[in-house]
């Protein structure tokens, strides 16, 4: 009996404008490509003009290994997965400053979306916390 109540959930005050999706699927995308671009370039530059010390582990190009199952007549080398890159090889240092170019650019992105939630997002609602009231909080201790 206690659980056959049915309560209707309240909707939202606000909801999001399908644009905004858009343009968050497009970033998504988008990031990682000029992420890509920027390490392919920076490494490129840095074999080139020396800017940062680099070890030879990172400037060496991405080998994968050939995988000789015993039960299949032929080995498979997993090498055609980088294969399709034109040009020149991928290096570990691609990897290195994709990554890194991947956390900052989605870094700011979460900084700026967050100023301007805060600047433009909808208003308090029932659901957010209320706010400390610290005349209280004093007085109590």
């Amino acid at each position: 009996m206690r659980y056959t109540r049915y309560h209707r959930q309240e909707e939202r005050p606000w909801k999001v404008h399908p644009i905004w999706r858009g343009i968050g699927f497009v970033w998504m995308i988008l990031l990682p490509i000029l992420a890509y671009a920027g390490a392919w370039t920076i490494t490129r530059e840095n074999f080139k003009n020396r800017w940062l010390p680099v070890t030879t582990e990172l400037s060496q190009p991405i080998r994968l290994p050939v995988i000789d199952w015993s039960f299949l007549s032929f080995p498979i080398d997993l090498n055609f997965l980088i294969r399709w890159l034109p040009g020149q090889p991928l290096y570990n240092l691609d990897i290195l400053f994709f990554i890194a170019f991947l956390f900052i650019g989605f870094g700011i992105t979460s900084v700026i979306y967050a100023f301007l939630f805060r600047a433009m997002g909808p208003g308090r609602s029932p659901y957010d916390a209320p706010e400390v009231d610290r005349e209280r909080r004093r007085k109590r201790y």
